[in-house]
Protein backbone atom coordinates (compact mmCIF):
# COMPACT_ATOMS: atom_id res chain seq x y z
CA UNK A 1 0.00 0.00 0.00
CA UNK A 2 1.49 3.23 -0.85
CA UNK A 3 0.57 6.63 1.06
CA UNK A 4 -0.73 8.91 -1.34
CA UNK A 5 0.24 12.76 -1.04
CA UNK A 6 0.64 12.10 2.93
CA UNK A 7 1.26 15.54 4.09
CA UNK A 8 -0.59 17.63 2.11
CA UNK A 9 -2.53 20.26 4.11
CA UNK A 10 -6.64 20.42 3.37
CA UNK A 11 -6.33 17.19 1.52
CA UNK A 12 -7.70 13.44 2.33
CA UNK A 13 -4.40 11.64 3.24
CA UNK A 14 -2.96 9.17 5.22
CA UNK A 15 -0.35 11.74 7.09
CA UNK A 16 -1.30 11.35 11.02
CA UNK A 17 -1.67 7.78 10.40
CA UNK A 18 0.99 7.16 8.48
CA UNK A 19 3.17 9.11 11.39
CA UNK A 20 2.24 6.22 13.96
CA UNK A 21 1.76 3.02 11.65
CA UNK A 22 4.23 3.56 9.07
CA UNK A 23 4.89 0.02 9.34
CA UNK A 24 1.60 -0.61 7.18
CA UNK A 25 2.75 1.14 4.29
CA UNK A 26 5.10 -0.35 1.04
CA UNK A 27 6.22 3.38 0.13
CA UNK A 28 5.72 6.87 0.47
CA UNK A 29 4.16 9.08 -2.46
CA UNK A 30 7.26 11.90 -2.01
CA UNK A 31 6.16 13.51 -5.44
CA UNK A 32 2.51 14.82 -6.49
CA UNK A 33 2.60 17.73 -9.16
CA UNK A 34 -1.22 18.28 -8.55
CA UNK A 35 -0.44 20.41 -4.85
CA UNK A 36 2.36 23.01 -4.00
CA UNK A 37 5.65 20.88 -4.99
CA UNK A 38 6.95 22.79 -1.07
CA UNK A 39 4.71 20.55 0.40
CA UNK A 40 5.81 17.01 -1.06
CA UNK A 41 9.12 17.17 0.77
CA UNK A 42 8.04 16.42 3.87
CA UNK A 43 7.00 13.12 2.63
CA UNK A 44 10.38 12.40 0.89
CA UNK A 45 12.15 13.49 4.61
CA UNK A 46 9.66 10.69 6.39
CA UNK A 47 10.55 8.16 4.03
CA UNK A 48 13.63 8.60 4.24
CA UNK A 49 14.04 8.84 7.88
CA UNK A 50 12.28 5.75 7.95
CA UNK A 51 13.98 3.56 4.95
CA UNK A 52 11.01 3.67 2.92
CA UNK A 53 10.62 3.52 -0.73
CA UNK A 54 9.28 6.52 -3.04
CA UNK A 55 6.58 6.54 -5.13
CA UNK A 56 5.21 10.02 -7.40
CA UNK A 57 2.08 9.93 -9.22
CA UNK A 58 -0.22 12.21 -11.06
CA UNK A 59 -2.93 11.81 -9.37
CA UNK A 60 -5.03 12.08 -12.29
CA UNK A 61 -8.91 13.15 -12.39
CA UNK A 62 -8.72 14.32 -16.21
CA UNK A 63 -6.96 12.62 -18.92
CA UNK A 64 -4.72 15.26 -19.98
CA UNK A 65 -3.00 14.31 -16.01
CA UNK A 66 -2.33 10.98 -17.17
CA UNK A 67 2.10 10.65 -17.04
CA UNK A 68 2.37 13.64 -15.48
CA UNK A 69 4.85 12.43 -12.67
CA UNK A 70 5.33 8.43 -13.34
CA UNK A 71 7.64 6.17 -11.08
CA UNK A 72 10.34 4.72 -12.80
CA UNK A 73 10.26 0.93 -11.18
CA UNK A 74 12.65 -1.71 -11.71
CA UNK A 75 10.44 -5.10 -12.04
CA UNK A 76 11.66 -8.31 -13.50
CA UNK A 77 8.27 -8.23 -15.67
CA UNK A 78 5.14 -6.12 -16.02
CA UNK A 79 3.25 -8.67 -13.97
CA UNK A 80 1.30 -7.04 -11.69
CA UNK A 81 2.64 -8.84 -8.95
CA UNK A 82 6.53 -8.24 -10.17
CA UNK A 83 6.07 -4.68 -9.74
CA UNK A 84 3.84 -4.55 -6.47
CA UNK A 85 7.29 -6.50 -4.91
CA UNK A 86 9.45 -4.37 -6.75
CA UNK A 87 8.41 -1.00 -4.96
CA UNK A 88 8.32 -3.03 -1.82
CA UNK A 89 11.56 -3.66 -1.89
CA UNK A 90 12.72 0.07 -3.29
CA UNK A 91 13.32 -1.00 -6.55
CA UNK A 92 11.46 2.37 -7.78
CA UNK A 93 12.08 5.88 -7.87
CA UNK A 94 10.03 9.40 -8.17
CA UNK A 95 10.31 11.63 -10.87
CA UNK A 96 9.63 15.14 -10.30
CA UNK A 97 7.26 16.65 -13.25
CA UNK A 98 5.09 19.74 -13.18
CA UNK A 99 2.12 19.61 -14.33
CA UNK A 100 1.90 21.21 -17.41
CA UNK A 101 -0.40 24.29 -18.28
CA UNK A 102 -3.39 22.10 -20.47
CA UNK A 103 -3.18 19.51 -17.69
CA UNK A 104 -3.75 22.02 -15.38
CA UNK A 105 -6.18 23.86 -16.76
CA UNK A 106 -8.11 20.92 -17.49
CA UNK A 107 -8.05 20.27 -14.14
CA UNK A 108 -9.61 23.48 -12.59
CA UNK A 109 -12.07 23.13 -15.05
CA UNK A 110 -12.92 20.22 -14.04
CA UNK A 111 -13.02 20.59 -10.47
CA UNK A 112 -15.48 23.74 -10.80
CA UNK A 113 -17.56 21.55 -12.60
CA UNK A 114 -17.59 18.59 -10.67
CA UNK A 115 -18.80 21.51 -7.49
CA UNK A 116 -21.54 22.84 -9.37
CA UNK A 117 -22.65 20.11 -11.21
CA UNK A 118 -25.74 18.87 -9.12
CA UNK A 119 -25.57 16.04 -7.78
CA UNK A 120 -27.85 12.43 -8.04
CA UNK A 121 -28.32 9.97 -10.41
CA UNK A 122 -31.91 11.34 -11.35
CA UNK A 123 -29.87 14.76 -12.58
CA UNK A 124 -27.49 12.61 -14.75
CA UNK A 125 -30.04 10.44 -16.40
CA UNK A 126 -32.26 11.15 -19.30
CA UNK A 127 -35.57 11.62 -18.65
CA UNK A 128 -36.95 8.50 -20.91
CA UNK A 129 -34.79 6.12 -18.79
CA UNK A 130 -36.40 7.59 -15.38
CA UNK A 131 -39.80 6.87 -16.62
CA UNK A 132 -38.59 3.07 -17.16
CA UNK A 133 -37.77 2.74 -13.58
CA UNK A 134 -40.42 4.54 -11.94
Amino acid sequence: MIAAHPFHPGRKSVGLYMLRNHEVFDAVEVWNPRGIPLLNYPAERFARSKGMPMTSGSDAHVLSELGEAPTVINAATCRPEDVIEAIRRGRCSPTRGLMRLSALREAIAWSFERRLRPSGPWLAAPLGDLKSGL
